[in-house]
Order: structure tokens, then C-alpha cells, then sequence
């Protein structure tokens, strides 16, 4: 494949408290006329050691499609399809506990919409609601935090104070993509102003890896890093001829559809996520899912159509996260026993300790059993 590095170009921006800086923030120029091909793994991964982990499975709550993923080096949580149950698991796949509480007392929630682990600690956020709950590991409830005055579609949590991200919402503290709080609902800070809804840009997203938090702002197609003081650029996308002009940015999917402009224009980030040395952007255009891979330490980019793995496991990267310095591939207990049957069963590159780990997984394996984990190391 050939790989196109791109030059960033310094500018100054609007900063998060709304005074003008000067601030050296890469704008990555995305060029698809370029033959965009998927990139093997090894690129990014220490691809020949890897863990296959089985999350331990219970007969009554199994999870059905891993929604949210979340961990913080020593636990794994997830939230299911139906946003119903938190399933905490050890990082070697021991069921530790299930919060289970839906409901309308002021312990309970209607709908999951983000969580966050921070020590023995589980955060759940419940946008219909309007709160914020605090749980032990082990299912205690603690608090619940009003968060009626702002708006939360996704979270982050760290050193007792709550990122909530807002998807463009009007609040009864103005109109900010980031709220900054403290347990008790106090406002700390707030960033990134906005004026209008959005309809027609994927929403804003939000990730933390260790004690890094980043948002995605569509707004200005840039990924900010966010801490209780301050809200710096990281890095800005330039998408040319195919940027979505801002007459659309106010119409919503139906009216963009019968406008024909689908499949003319990139609607900005679709989903990131990063470690300490690199940023990886998802996006569509025309029918078609793209990566970047940006090298936070050189500042180099590569546009990608995905990851190819072609050591050990060889399931290539497609339902992935990333945390601290490991990459996490999950994949359902049906499709391994489909992929298996089908193809990795009669290959011959898989080797020990893979093979015999592959195996003995597998033969125990039922459909109805919960995801497996595919666990990798960043480079």
C-alpha cells in the first residue's frame, strides 16, 4: 500500500473558554482520490503475542451485543444491547458482579446512555433521567447527582469530577459540548460554545484512556483533550471539496436524503480512539468506512480501509477499543464458533500457543455464552 504522510499545518484557533490563542494543532488534509487499502495490524500492534480471553458467562444474564466498553487496566465493564444490565469482569474474564436496577426510585435507571469506572466506583449516566449514579464495584448504590441543569449524552470521570459531553443540547447554562462537575453537581467549568443543533453530524463523542480525556467536536471536525482547567486542540480534519457545507449541518438525515447529498460529502467523525502515541478516526463517505491512523509522536498520518492482523489469530480488527497501552477485539460467542468451523479450523499458520488456546476455548464454547476477547499490545 502506499502510504501518504501528511505535513500539519499550525493555525490559530478559537480556544474552549472563548478567547482567541495561538495554538500548534495539526489539520490533517484527508485526501480519498489516493488507493486506499486496508493495513496490516503490525503496524500499530505487537501482533505475535496476543490473549484470547472467554468472559465468564452466566446462564441468566448473558450479554447479547457488547453497546459500551469501558476499562481501566484492572476491571472490564460492559453494558448490554438492551442497556438494561453492567456486567464487571476481572482483565482475565472472572465475572466480579452485574448492576441490575432499572427503574424510578432515586437508586434506579431508565436507560443507560454512558458509564465510567474510577476506582471501586461505577458511574452510570441516565440522559432520561438526568442524573448521574454512583455504585461500588460490587453493586452498592451511593449517590444519585442531578445533572437537570445540563446535558449528558456520554461521560468521563476522573479525580472525582464528571466530563459530561453534550450532543449539541440547549441547557439552562448556556450552550457548551462539555460540562466539567463535581459530585455534587456544582458546575467547575464548561467548554467549547455552540450555536445551533447539529442535525446531520454524527454526535459528539468522548473517550478516556488512563487519565486522558478527548471529545470530538463536529463543529469544526477537531478532537479536543479535555481536563478540569483547560480544553486544547489535538488535532483538526480538513476533508476539502468533501466537507459537509454548514447548510446542511442544520437538516436532518431525511431531508439530506431527499436532497441527494448522502453520498457527496463526509459527515464528520463516525467513531476514535487512541493510546499515548496514536489516534485512530473512523469515518464514512460513500457507502465506504475509512481509518486514519495519526502518529501523535512523529505527525504523520495513514488513510486506511481497516486492519488486517496476520499473526496468531488472524480475525483482523473490527470491534475493537483501546485501553491504556492494549487494544481489546470483541467478538460474540456465535461468530467465533462460525469463523472457527469456517475458516480457522483448517489453516495451518496457527501455531502454538494459539492453536491449543483456540481449541480448547472453542470446544467448550456455546452461542448463547458471552464474548470473547481478543487482547492485544500496542507498540
Amino acid at each position: 500500500m502506499k502510504h501518504k504522510y501528511l505535513i500539519p499545518i499550525f493555525f490559530a484557533l478559537v480556544s474552549c473558554k472563548e478567547i482567541v490563542i495561538e495554538t500548534n494543532c495539526p489539520t490533517i488534509k484527508v485526501d480519498l482520490s489516493t488507493n486506499v487499502k486496508e493495513l496490516e495490524a503490525d503496524t500499530i500492534l505487537t501482533t505475535d503475542s496476543a490473549e484470547l480471553i472467554p468472559l465468564q458467562s452466566t446462564d441468566n444474564r448473558p450479554i447479547g451485543n457488547v453497546e459500551i466498553f469501558k476499562s481501566d487496566g484492572e476491571r472490564i465493564a460492559i453494558v448490554d444491547d438492551n442497556y438494561e444490565s453492567i456486567y464487571i469482569f476481572s482483565v482475565n474474564g472472572t465475572l466480579v458482579n452485574v448492576i441490575h436496577s432499572v427503574g424510578k426510585a432515586n437508586s434506579e435507571y431508565f436507560e443507560i446512555a454512558d458509564i465510567c469506572l474510577e476506582k471501586d466506583f461505577v458511574y452510570i449516566l441516565d440522559y432520561r433521567k438526568r442524573v448521574v449514579l454512583k455504585y461500588t464495584i460490587r453493586g452498592e448504590f451511593v449517590k444519585s447527582i442531578n445533572i437537570e441543569k445540563y446535558w449528558g449524552n456520554q461521560m468521563a470521570c476522573k479525580n472525582g469530577l464528571i466530563y459530561l459531553i453534550n450532543d449539541y443540547s440547549p441547557t439552562d447554562i448556556g450552550n457548551y459540548e462539555v460540562f466539567v462537575i463535581d459530585e455534587n453537581g456544582n458546575l467547575i467549568n464548561k467548554y467549547l460554545p455552540f450555536e445551533f443543533t447539529y442535525m446531520a453530524t454524527p454526535p459528539v463523542s468522548c473517550l478516556q484512556n488512563n487519565d486522558e480525556i478527548m471529545i470530538v467536536s463536529q463543529s469544526d471536525n477537531t478532537i479536543y483533550e479535555v481536563n478540569e482547567k483547560e480544553c486544547n486542540p489535538i488535532i483538526r480534519f480538513d476533508y476539502g471539496s468533501k466537507q459537509l457545507p454548514e447548510k446542511y449541518q442544520k437538516k436532518d438525515l431525511r431531508r439530506l436524503a431527499e436532497e441527494k447529498v448522502l453520498d457527496k460529502y463526509i459527515f464528520g467523525i463516525k467513531r476514535f480512539r487512541f493510546s499515548e502515541k496514536i489516534i485512530l478516526v473512523d469515518f464514512d463517505y460513500d457507502s465506504e468506512e475509512y481509518t486514519l491512523l495519526y502518529n501523535r509522536i512523529t505527525g504523520k498520518s495513514t488513510l486506511t480501509k481497516g486492519f488486517i492482523v496476520n499473526s496468531n489469530y488472524r480475525v483482523g480488527l473490527s470491534n475493537y477499543y483501546i485501553s491504556g497501552e492494549y487494544v481489546y477485539e470483541i467478538m460474540d460467542a456465535s461468530t467465533l464458533l462460525f469463523t472457527y468451523d469456517a475458516v480457522l479450523k483448517e489453516k495451518d499458520y496457527l501455531q502454538d500457543p494459539y492453536k491449543s488456546k483456540l481449541v480448547d476455548i472453542v470446544s467448550n464454547l456455546k452461542e448463547s455464552d458471552n464474548p470473547i476477547i481478543f487482547k492485544y499490545k500496542l507498540r
